[in-house]
């Protein structure tokens, strides 16, 4: 009947909408994860250039005295 087929199309198009939309949620999740492995590189270089700062105000501090 008509109403079926409606029906039918309606459960389609939302069975679509949402393989569409967990598609969309792995893909943000894997950007969300390659964002924190970027914060943590960031985060860790960052670190490293505090280090060589802290060193060379060392190294300055003892060829002043």
């Amino acid at each position: 009947t008509e109403l079926n087929a409606k029906l039918h199309s309606v459960l389609d198009k939302l069975k679509q909408h949402q393989m569409n939309q967990r598609a969309e949620g792995l893909k943000l999740q894997q950007e969300i994860s390659h964002l924190k492995k970027e914060k943590l590189q960031l985060y860790q270089q960052i670190t490293d250039i505090q280090k060589r700062i802290a060193d060379m105000e060392n190294i300055i501090g003892y060829d002043m005295k």
